[in-house]
């Protein structure tokens, strides 16, 4: 009897429980149910038997009871438990955080649409002249239309008789500018179209038909005195190259427009003049292009070969033009003709489409090449 109550454990009188039954701590605790220590043992059977939500809860009894090793293994569950909650609440966090970086970006974005639209409309509304780095406005930059000159009415006048009228004031501003520089109105038209270096003036088709009438006016005073005379505004602040007709009054007319590549830093002067016209400098495929204008001090008015460069201050100090607005240009411009920075922006020029290009003879651009010179300017 006595062996037999080694292996037992009495729980009321007269009733024992075996020390090997599998279920020995839930009958001990069904008679010893604030039994700490053993609530503790239970616990941790059930968790060897995968029954966790069940051991917790034993283990939560005991450590009611004050067991503290039941309170400890508590404790770490708890901290435990709670690992994974945090980092869904940090992930929520920050997903809540991308859903509101995504709507604020899908507002900035409805409002640059928003804003894209209105500035379509008031550009369509309010612009006349659209170039590469700036607008010119009719009704706050330029409140007055372009001055009216019957002679140049783009739209009354046809294409060749303005041709024809442009041509003649290129003639009469070669006469001006060959009269400032020597004193004297020159004998015949062939002291202005001369080979280079001496190529006041290209000669084009539509000015050698009125040559006669040019030098007929010209032996007048007071007809010379009423010539008209061109101007080279540049504008650094537009990186534009304008064309200006001064009537004897002296009242500018703007006839065409044109964006340049110009120099990285401000020209050492604030006017010149032309004192070089070139055809092809170089030979006419390099970085000159095909039609030079000399200023002074290595700097001229030239075209390019890299028309990626227009509108961008990346010269050395020279100023660039496309090469067809170059070309078109060129026949205008006598030696002698002024050239002057101004600061601002100019206004809108009164020929919409540019110079119309006019028509030249091979021969004669062969006579203002120079061949045997090289030109290093500041391109």
């Amino acid at each position: 009897m006595d062996y037999l109550k080694k292996n037992l454990t009495q729980v009321r009188s007269h009733t024992y429980l075996s020390n090997n039954d599998p279920r020995y701590c839930e009958k001990y605790l069904k008679f010893h149910p604030h039994d700490r220590q053993m609530l503790y043992q239970y616990a941790q059977e059930l968790f060897k038997k995968g029954k966790f939500t069940e051991g917790v809860k034993q283990l939560e009894k005991s450590s009611a009871l004050g067991y503290f090793q039941a309170k400890r293994e508590l404790g770490h569950l708890n901290q435990f438990q709670s690992l994974p909650n945090a980092k869904q609440n940090k992930t929520a966090s920050r997903y809540s955080s991308l859903w509101k970086w995504l709507l604020a970006l899908l507002i900035l974005s409805l409002l640059l649409f928003s804003f894209l639209i209105v500035w379509r409309y008031v550009e369509n509304r309010f612009f006349i002249e659209k170039n590469d780095y700036y607008y010119q406005f009719h009704e706050y930059h330029n409140p007055e239309p372009p001055p009216k000159d019957d002679d140049l009415n783009s739209v009354s006048v046809p294409i060749e008789k303005q041709k024809e009228t442009l041509a003649l004031l290129s003639v009469e501003n070669a006469l001006v500018r060959y009269n400032e520089i020597y004193g004297h109105i020159p004998k015949s038209l062939d002291e202005l179209t001369g080979g280079a270096p001496s190529n006041f003036l290209t000669l084009s088709h539509e000015a050698s038909v009125q040559k006669d009438k040019i030098l007929i006016k010209s032996k007048s005073q007071d007809e010379f005195s009423n010539f008209n005379k061109f101007e080279l505004h540049f504008y650094p602040k537009a990186n534009k190259l304008i064309l200006a007709k001064i009537s004897p009054s002296g009242k500018e007319t703007i006839l065409s427009s044109y964006t340049t590549a110009s120099g990285k830093g401000a020209l050492p002067f604030s006017s010149s003049k032309v004192s070089q016209r070139v055809v092809n400098p170089n030979g006419g495929g390099g970085v000159l292009g095909t039609r030079g204008l000399v200023l002074q001090d290595g700097y001229a008015i030239h075209g390019t070969n890299d028309p990626t460069s227009i509108g961008q201050k990346v010269t050395h100090g020279c100023i660039r033009l496309r090469s067809g607005d170059m070309e078109a240009l060129y026949p205008y411009i006598s030696i002698g003709t002024p050239f002057m920075v101004k600061s601002g922006f100019p206004d809108a020029p009164f020929l919409k489409t540019g110079l119309p290009e006019l028509a030249v003879d091979s021969s004669i651009l062969k006579k203002e090449e120079s061949p045997g010179t090289h030109f290093t300017w500041r391109n």
